[in-house]
């Protein structure tokens, strides 16, 4: 198989599966939920692999016109599902950019000794992960209505008690009487015992419910003795949130954008470096089998040394 029809079939798996991709971010945005699995596991798969190819795209294209119809493909193909300007813009900033990471990773592959290609794949890959993520928060302002937005799918409770496990051990510092799993009446018994520890039963009782009374106006739901702390938690978070949503209310899409942003951009992290790795692994793959194989440049080298002349 020569190299152009090699290239070809690089270049149509690129642009394939970020298709893929757009069309699993329009079927969830409008519906959005962490109960579409499918949807949400074809956005990661399909971006991932992406990401991979696009690693491969940096290590094996030297010419940037070979590439740049298919990155315009890529990076205006949403624009079918996400027509708005907002979405053009970033659109557009993907599309530079990743021509921008595409020269620099050229640059470092022709500066780096022996055919490395770990630091040229960190010039080109992180920056187009991180517009590819300003592209899906801008398809997330438009696409995610602030009816469908409640905070219980954004901030599911299992996501939440899984957070709440990682900090007990930070609360319990400040609250040694804290624990997740402990009933709320459990948990007063033992704060009231701890600055009246002669207090009857009766007297605890009495200031049990006196105290569920009083956190009840602040948490803004009803609370039972048998709630357990995770539960009390959750559900105060959340009446919060949506009271302070109420306030904010026509400026939740582009919270929601922002924080999605945020959010990808911390994740992208692993993402990114496990992505190169997999793509180098690729990489050692097809050379082993003969796909693609090492070609020798003079390399330009300048160094300071010392002269003869003072």
């Amino acid at each position: 198989m020569g190299q152009r029809a090699k290239q070809f079939i690089i270049l149509f798996l690129l642009v394939f599966f970020s298709f893929i991709f757009w069309l699993s971010l329009a079927t969830l945005l409008p519906n959005l939920s962490w109960d579409l699995t499918p949807q949400l596991i074809s956005v990661f798969v399909s971006a991932f692999v992406f990401t991979v190819l696009w690693a491969v795209v940096l290590a094996l294209f030297e010419r940037l016109s070979s590439v740049v119809g298919a990155w315009a493909v890529v990076s205006y193909g949403g624009v079918a599902w996400f027509q708005s300007h907002v979405f053009i813009i970033a659109a557009s900033l993907l599309f530079f950019f990743g021509i921008i990471g595409f020269l620099r990773a050229r640059s470092e592959m022709r500066n780096t000794l022996h055919g490395g290609l770990w630091r040229p794949l960190r010039k080109g890959v992180p920056i187009v992960i991180t517009f590819f993520i300003v592209v899906v928060a801008s398809a997330a302002y438009l696409k995610a209505p602030s009816s469908t937005l409640t905070l219980e799918e954004i901030i599911p409770k299992k996501f939440f008690e899984t957070a709440l496990f990682y900090t007990e051990p930070v609360i319990q510092s400040v609250d040694p009487d804290f624990a997740r799993d402990k009933t709320l009446e459990e948990y007063l018994k033992n704060k009231i015992l701890r600055k009246a520890p002669n207090a009857s039963e009766v007297e605890i009782g009495l200031l049990v419910r006196e105290t569920i009374r009083e956190r009840q106006e602040v948490f803004g739901s009803s609370l039972s003795a048998d709630q357990v702390l995770s539960d009390v938690l959750y559900r105060g978070s959340i009446n919060f949130l949506n009271r302070t949503v109420v306030v904010v209310n026509d400026y939740l899409p582009i919270a929601f954008a922002v924080a999605l942003f945020v959010s990808l951009r911390v994740l992208a992290f692993p993402f990114c470096w496990l992505s190169i790795l997999i793509a180098i692994a690729v990489l050692k793959i097809f050379r082993r089998f003969g796909i693609v194989g090492l070609r020798e440049i003079p390399a330009n080298v300048v160094l300071y040394t010392f002269t003869n002349k003072i």
